[in-house]
């Protein structure tokens, strides 16, 4: 079945007991995240 939706913003939640909410927005060749977070983890990663 063909992709035809126009849509490029979507909002997605959380199944669990915490919960939780984010909006998702697509922005020419990248994806935009929105929503509430927590600071919990700083740091590097080699790749």
């Amino acid at each position: 079945m063909p992709n035809d939706s126009a849509k490029t913003v979507f909002r997605a939640s959380q199944a669990s007991r915490r919960g939780g909410e984010i909006i998702c927005r697509m922005a020419r060749n990248r994806i935009e995240l929105e929503g509430p977070s927590v600071f919990y983890l700083e740091g590097n990663v080699a790749i």
